[in-house]
């Protein structure tokens, strides 16, 4: 579900940018190996998979069911990952050490000697449904991070928690220039999916927000209230 919304969502981009190709774009989807797939006892692997997401598919439920037939084979050997794996991951190397290999591999021009195999990381955390607390302070909300590799144009990650999902998006402005127009292309394209499926359009933690960019885009109208 995620997934096609973020399809939808780089739908609505790319066509405002007069830049949607003729073929699905490709996303590389991190996640937890099954313990059943191989690994160590006691560790929780982390691996990706490739998923096609066909943003040249103009049906919201058509492209639903095209990555849902797409990830099927996968979902015996793979999970998503728990938001303390990728946590454990991200510790094991500095930032400045991964930002140096990133700018030493550029530097040898090994990745324009062929296209490259995605187009950008979208990544799922599913996160706590009960309240976490710092200092006796409630945790009341988050905003996720990932990183944005050599020559992919961005990163969406989303985490739940609570029963809310929160959307990080990062980009390479070079090649996603206003990353706010996809962000915005987010609730219109839930709403869009919920109205191919016959369903009202979604619930929004920041509805007043969200009643803005459907103002501004070409999105249904969210409900009003009975009188």
């Amino acid at each position: 579900m995620v997934l096609a919304v973020c399809t939808g969502a780089l739908l609505s981009y790319l066509v405002d940018g007069n830049e949607l190709p003729d073929r699905p774009l490709v996303a590389v989807v991190p996640v937890a190996a099954d313990a059943r797939a191989g690994g160590r006892p006691g560790t929780d692997p982390v691996s990706a998979m490739l998923v096609e997401l066909p943003a040249n598919l103009d049906n919201p439920i058509d492209r639903l069911m095209a990555i849902h037939e797409g990830t099927r084979g996968d979902e015996e050997d793979y999970v998503a990952p728990a938001a303390d794996t990728l946590a454990a991951w991200a510790g094991h190397a500095a930032p400045t050490v991964l930002a140096n290999a990133a700018r030493a591999y550029s530097g040898m021009q090994r990745t324009d000697r062929r296209r490259p195999a995605a187009n950008l990381v979208v990544t799922l955390i599913p996160g706590p449904d009960f309240p976490l607390y710092l200092g006796g302070a409630e945790f009341t909300a988050c905003v996720p991070l990932g990183p944005v590799l050599d020559r992919m144009g961005g990163n969406i990650t989303v985490m739940s928690y609570r029963g809310v999902l929160y959307w990080g998006i990062q980009a390479c402005p070079k090649t996603i220039t206003m990353a706010w127009r996809l962000a915005a292309a987010v609730p219109l394209s839930l709403d869009q999916l919920l109205a191919g499926a016959g369903l009202a359009p979604a619930d929004y933690r920041w509805g007043e927000a969200a009643d803005a960019v459907r103002a501004a885009g070409c999105g249904p109208e969210r409900p009003k209230p009975a009188p």
